[in-house]
């Protein structure tokens, strides 16, 4: 009998600079209506009598001005000095009502911002989704759909010359998630794999237009942002412990910055944070640390106002017949109350990929497999998992993963696998598998999406795609060759990440 989990929760893997506003980057306004909505245009008819009868002229004009009946003027806006795609709309407004905000970056594609409440004198608001390097129209609506004014053509700055732009390789819109509307990400800066140098947490459209950007300070590594479990903020790791310039720490400064897209919230120190970390639904934070004991890796959680983390599990004590070992990956299942713990190595230098499930109030192990003794078999014996990231449960209760091709052979392609957990019979069954056809040294990250697709980032090959059931692709970003990709999560509305009081 298999098991069959229900839906699980995702495990969740961002400090931005202040943002300030910079000067004022354009201004102007409807000229042909009068601020009470007169037709201000000139016709060509000649009739000029001033008794009451009804006007019979038959002129053509076809008048499609501006009705600007809430006296909307002074259009203008300004974009912040450090986060450069973040705008602030300003106009003046001679009636108090609510009015709709929309823009377009592509010819005829408008698109729609939270309803502002307008009010007499001066309104100011946000404008968040036009990528670097583009510029969009904007207009005010009434929440009729009646357009009250045009604003001045609105135009962003190109990105930081070094972050690595992605090309937008394959695009189905009919097949991809409808919902995915902009990807959540980080990667390195240099096109080398498994490298040190600076790194970035992002937001890009599908096109792969930067959005959102946030370098990583002092050279210091990004592989995991994520949305927090609230829904409203982004999540990002500030990892020390693969800092090679600055001298290896064993992560003791690592840290899980939290942030708004337009301004930063705070951040939490996350001792020996190497790889993944998860929030829990509590919102406390789980990571492992390979700096809490020495020569072995602890499962650690902390919650904001703990003086320490609790130590829940560690290799050495905890998992028989393992001794040292290091992660790269972890998903928490509320309703098995389980972690899934996935290993590079789980003795000293020998890299024996495997993954375990371990019971969180007990300690206890589930199940293990992969290369490891005790292990679940695999069903096809060539569907073996290696070098595996990116582990987690769909809603199936199926385990997905990212993983090389086969165990230890050069230059393997990187495959997308789902396995059916079958306790009974003590294997993982494959049902389900995807060649990238991209070769990577490492990393990778696996999610099944509402719609059937699954989205892979497809580690330091620098690829991200998004297949159908049937192994199609049919959406991928290339942030070129060599780049190491981290986590990625797709984002329906960017207005959910704003801070409260700039929505």
């Amino acid at each position: 009998m298999s098991v069959r989990f229900p839906i699980p929760l995702s495990s969740l893997a961002v400090i931005v600079p202040v943002l300030l506003l910079g000067a004022c980057s354009g201004d102007g306004g409807d000229d042909d209506k009068t601020s009470d909505g007169a037709d201000a245009d000139t016709d060509t008819d000649s009739d000029t009598d001033a008794d009451t009868d009804v006007d019979t002229d038959t002129d053509t004009d076809t008048d499609t001005d501006i009705t600007n009946e809430l006296g909307i003027a002074n259009l203008s806006w300004t974009a912040d000095s450090v986060q450069q795609s973040l705008l602030t709309l300003s106009w003046d407004q001679g009636v108090a009502a609510d009015v709709q905000v929309e823009f377009a970056v592509d010819a005829g594609e408008w698109q729609t911002i939270p309803v502002h409440t307008g009010v007499v004198g001066v309104n100011q608001q946000l404008l968040v989704g036009v990528p670097y390097s583009e510029d969009a129209e904007w207009r005010i609506l009434d929440l009729e759909g009646t357009i009250l004014a045009n604003g001045p053509l609105l135009s962003v700055v190109n990105p930081p010359a070094n972050f690595p732009l992605a090309t937008n390789v394959i695009s189905d819109p009919s097949a991809w998630l409808p919902e995915g509307k902009y990807l959540l990400g980080s990667c390195s800066q240099h096109a080398r794999g498994w490298t040190g140098g600076d790194y970035w947490a992002w937001i890009v459209d599908r096109q792969g237009r930067p959005i959102w950007l946030s370098p990583t300070p002092s050279e210091h590594w990004t592989l995991y942002a994520t949305i927090a479990v609230t829904g409203d903020r982004i999540l990002w790791d500030e990892q020390t412990y693969w800092d090679f310039a600055g001298g290896w720490d064993e992560g003791r400064g690592s840290k899980i910055h939290s942030t708004y897209i337009d301004r930063p919230i705070e951040s939490f120190d996350a001792v020996g944070l190497h790889h993944a970390f998860i929030q829990m639904p509590d919102e406390s934070f789980v990571w492992g640390s390979k700096s809490w004991i020495n020569n072995t890796e602890a499962l650690l959680q902390w919650a904001p106002g703990d003086a320490q983390p609790t130590e829940l599990w560690n290799c050495r004590d905890n998992w028989e017949g393992v001794n040292d070992c290091e992660s790269n990956s972890m998903w928490y299942d509320a309703y098995r109350d389980s972690f899934l713990y996935s290993f590079y190595t789980t003795g000293g230098y020998q890299l024996s990929s495997a993954l375990v499930e371990i019971d969180r109030s007990t300690g206890n192990t589930i199940w293990q497999a992969g290369i490891i003794d005790d292990g679940l078999e695999f069903d096809p014996p060539e569907s073996r998992f290696s070098w595996q990231h990116g582990i987690n449960f769909t809603e199936a209760g199926t385990l997905l993963l990212s993983t090389e091709s086969e165990p230890f052979i050069r230059d393997p392609t990187i495959y997308a696998r789902e396995y059916e957990v079958d306790l009974n019979a003590g294997v993982l069954r494959q049902i389900w598998s995807y060649d990238s056809t991209h070769e990577a040294a490492t990393n990778g990250d696996t999610h099944r999406l509402s719609n059937g697709n699954t989205l892979h980032g497809v580690g330091s090959s620098g690829q991200v795609i998004e297949v159908d059931a049937a192994g199609n692709p049919v959406w991928q970003l290339d942030f070129g060759g060599g780049r190491l990709v981290g986590r990625v999560e797709f984002i329906e509305d960017l207005y959910d990440l704003v801070s409260p009081e700039a929505k």
